[in-house]
């Protein structure tokens, strides 16, 4: 969904600016589907501005930004307004901490840029803490007009629902591991079905589990070449029992019994295919994080 956004902006160089920072700023607007930010209502005060602008603008996925600038959002263009509104320092930026993604609570992060994004120090934020945040910062930023104290600069803030620390470099990347792809879809409906008529004495049932997995994964645009089988501590039950009576340069006797294994539990005969049997058995060597793991993916032909 594409966020609409709110823009408060005052024009620091313009003769008719009130001495008074917080006086004598406008409200702009932007939705999905115009073409331009548009003029709303009259020059305000701030204080109320922000508080109107920024109260409940996370679960409206409304971006909002609070600057000072030459340029007058009602006749720049849109393209280039963001771009400099993403140059803006210093600056209070509020923004998701990485993508959100299915099945994962996400954080938020609330950093001071002063310059260089990648230096900053964020403050992170769950999602059900981020709103009463946002409004303390608002609280104590923008001040009555009348109860600014001296010496007082209007900071600017930027709230953008589709920047990410991650995308910025204010965090590390995050590695996306199989584990979290599956807890991803571990509430689909068909993959608790199938979850909850898995039995591990019963071959025929471990087939329509991993099926239903790779559906729900496939159904939230995940590549094939992502998508991910079974749990680590799964592919350990697996591989551990077997690679532990594993003898010196046994690699490629080892392989062909996993092979065996998979194909019992994943093959034609338990409901499944070969290719099914093949895929899982490839998923746990390459995932597989024990002694072995190098030769054995060698024995089977796999890259690393």
């Amino acid at each position: 969904m594409i966020a609409s956004h709110t823009v408060l902006w005052r024009n620091p160089r313009a003769s008719t600016t009130s001495a008074n920072p917080l006086l004598g700023w406008q409200r702009f607007e932007w939705h999905r589907g115009t073409q331009c930010f548009q003029r709303t209502g009259s020059p305000a005060p701030l204080a109320s501005l922000a508080m109107a602008a920024l109260e409940g603008a996370v679960a409206a996925i409304r971006n909002v930004t609070i600057t000072q600038q030459v340029e007058n959002p009602e006749t720049a263009s849109p393209g280039a307004l963001l771009t400099a509104f993403m140059r803006v320092r210093p600056v209070t930026l509020v923004c998701r901490e990485r993508p959100a993604r299915p099945g994962v609570n996400s954080r938020w992060a609330m950093a001071w840029l002063t310059g260089d994004a990648r230096k900053a120090q964020p403050q992170m934020l769950p999602d059900s803490a981020i709103q009463a945040a946002i409004n303390a910062l608002a609280k104590e930023s923008y001040p009555s007009f009348n109860a600014a104290p001296s010496m007082y600069a209007v900071p600017s803030l930027l709230l953008d629902h589709e920047a990410t620390a991650e995308g910025l470099g204010i965090v590390e990347p995050k590695k996306i591991t199989p584990d979290m792809i599956l807890a991803m879809v571990a509430e689909d409906p068909d993959v608790r079905e199938a979850g909850g008529r898995w039995d591990r004495a019963t071959p025929e049932t471990y087939p329509p589990l991993i099926r239903a997995r790779l559906a729900a994964q496939a159904r939230l645009g995940i590549a094939e070449a992502d998508q991910a089988l079974i749990f680590s501590g799964e592919v350990d039950g697996h591989m551990l029992p077997i690679v532990f009576r594993m003898g010196r340069d046994d690699e490629a006797v080892t392989v062909q019994t996993l092979r065996q294994q998979f194909r019992r539990l994943y093959g034609v005969q338990a409901g499944g295919s070969e290719e099914l049997a093949e895929r899982v058995l490839v998923f746990c060597l390459r995932t597989y994080q024990h002694s072995h793991a190098e030769g054995l993916k060698r024995a089977a032909g796999i890259a690393a």
